[in-house]
């Protein structure tokens, strides 16, 4: 142990500094209150109360509360609530699908490139081969679908228009066949 006198200098402890990550890790759960009178934060649930009462409205993901004069009416303001609700659950259900279609393609075997996809457009004359139909955007079909174990391989793919892409599911049809006779 060094020695000390009263003639030492000492020096002060180190703070650390605030690091404020920890903050923006709860970002989800807090919510900023945009206020003439100042900010705060307040939970995302107790946010939401005040949206679908009508008091406060939403700005990116903060709440600004609003005059008594430009109050929503209560029910008005739920149904903002529900519709904004309902939006970002279907974008959240759609993002979830096409992620797991994206999966799903990268574990099937095979594979193809966009140039033999533009030479299968083009043998076919640009149109759909269920239904003919010219000068819409056609989608790429797996004739066997991956789905039930076929590949993503240029032999497996057939040009349909997006109704008759639907409309066939996960059915294995080849339509390619009428073309060809």
């Amino acid at each position: 142990m060094p020695k000390v006198s009263l003639f030492t200098p000492v020096r002060p402890p180190v703070r650390k500094q605030h690091d404020p990550a920890p903050a923006q890790q709860d970002q989800h759960r807090q919510v900023r209150i945009i206020n003439p009178q100042g900010g705060g934060f307040t939970s995302r649930q107790r946010a939401e109360r005040f949206v679908a009462r009508g008091y406060a409205v939403w700005s990116g993901n903060a709440i600004r509360f609003v005059n008594d004069i430009v109050r929503q009416t209560p029910a008005r303001a739920r149904a903002e609530f529900r519709a904004t609700s309902i939006e970002t659950c279907a974008a959240t259900v759609a993002s979830r699908r096409e992620f797991a279609r994206a999966e799903l393609e990268k574990s099937a075997r095979g594979s193809h490139t966009q140039s033999e996809w533009d030479a299968i457009l083009q043998l076919y004359g640009h149109q759909c081969v269920c239904c003919g139909a010219k000068g819409i955007k056609l989608t790429k079909d797996h004739v066997i679908p991956i789905s039930e174990g076929g590949s993503n391989s240029a032999s497996n793919l057939q040009p349909l228009c997006l109704s008759c892409n639907c409309r066939k599911g996960a059915r294995i049809v080849d339509f390619r066949a009428r073309v060809s006779a």
